[in-house]
């Protein structure tokens, strides 16, 4: 990128300077001054709901059938009033559901306020969810609970079933009467919010098991929503690993980096149990002490640390017959190996046998052996 200027003395042109920038730098700025761009877009929409939430329904990644049919059920509950609960294991997104459901309501300018039944002490629970009066009990102050703070809003009730069940007849009862009485109280105080709750178990299970009682679950599953678990969403996997796997190399002033043909189908292969929480978590501890350099844009099964693969690992002796023997366990760290050196020297065979400390000859018979075939990328 240049410009010229002439230089006139007496109406004559005597010389000509011009000013050039490096294209590459500047498309480097350029690209940098659109990504603040979008980071300062998306800050703006977090600061414009302003309601205790951070996520809306538009922000769920994935195009499988099930989550789509989930979402379509959470824009229709969003609708009305009545009370919604989530069904879902450890990591799915119950809570980011429950806020999408808060902002595509009539009330989502009101306050969304949430919390996790078994993360809180007894002791403190109901203080916490119906407020305290001065001198209720030692060091109580004066102070509204939950249901008040969520006035003409939504009350997240998460992990529900973990609450103690004496305290589940008073959430019953407030539900029932529309008021709540703070600890320490004796006046009734009239509450108005819209109740969702959640379960990381079946809630009729839940229910045979007494962890939740039965004439609450009646009360709270009005609507009742099943998340799906990631195993039963494959073709979602690898687009929620590319959106974390953007989300967080974005914070470390890296862009366009990808996953190897490798590392997807190593996150195919797995049956991830912490779901999509796990998911994230791991793109993020794969990447975070990565030096993200012009020559190097995509992130290998090499790249992933040991403790992270250690877990796909178990997961594949899990899965195996319980005659697994010593050799099956030896060929299958043997392919590991193999395959790490492969993606480090982009499948070449000369460069990889010496990483690993074999001949070219041994390498190629190995291969052929283990069944090791390039991917497409690469091939």
């Amino acid at each position: 990128m240049a410009n010229a200027y002439p230089v006139f003395k007496d109406n004559e042109v005597i010389a000509v300077f011009s000013i050039a920038k490096n294209i590459k730098k500047t498309k480097q700025l350029l690209c940098k001054i659109l990504d603040l761009q979008d980071q300062l877009a998306l800050s703006r929409k977090r600061d414009e709901l302003n309601n205790g939430t951070r996520y809306t329904l538009d922000d769920i990644v994935g195009e499988s059938d099930s989550i789509v049919t989930t979402v379509e059920q959470a824009k229709k509950a969003a609708l009305n009033n009545f009370p919604v609960l989530l069904y879902g294991e450890t990591g799915t997104g119950k809570e980011l559901f429950a806020q999408g459901i808060h902002n595509a309501s009539l009330f989502s300018k009101n306050p969304f306020v949430a919390i996790n039944c078994a993360a809180i002490p007894e002791s403190l629970l109901e203080s916490i969810l119906f407020g305290s009066e001065k001198g209720a009990f030692t060091g109580a102050q004066e102070r509204k609970g939950l249901f008040e703070q969520a006035e003409k809003g939504t009350l997240f009730l998460d992990e529900i079933n973990a609450m103690p069940l004496n305290l589940q007849g008073k959430i019953l009862r407030a539900i029932q009467e529309k008021s709540i009485r703070r600890v320490g109280a004796t006046q009734e105080i009239p509450i108005c919010c819209r109740i969702i709750s959640s379960t990381n178990q079946n809630s009729w299970e839940c229910a045979r098991k007494e962890t939740l009682r039965e004439d609450l679950l009646y009360r709270l599953a009005v609507i009742c929503i099943d998340i799906p678990p990631l195993r039963n969403r494959e073709r979602d996997i690898l687009d929620l690993a590319n959106f974390f796997l953007n989300k967080y190399t974005v914070l470390l002033g890296a862009k366009d980096v990808s996953l190897s043909r490798g590392l997807e189908t190593l996150l195919l292969g797995y049956s991830w149990p912490g779901n999509v929480r796990e998911l994230e978590h791991f793109i993020q501890g794969t990447i975070a002490l990565l030096d993200f350099k012009e020559s190097e844009k995509t992130v290998c099964r090499h790249h992933v640390p040991i403790n992270l693969i250690e877990r796909f690992e178990a997961q594949d002796i899990a899965r195996s017959n319980d005659n697994i023997t010593l050799s099956d366990v030896l060929l299958k760290t043997e392919k590991r190996v193999i395959l790490n050196a492969l993606e480090r020297f982009d499948w070449n065979i000369t460069l990889a046998a010496e990483e690993v400390g074999i001949g070219r000859q041994n390498m190629q018979y190995r291969i052929k052996k283990l069944e090791i075939t390039k991917p497409e990328s690469h091939a």
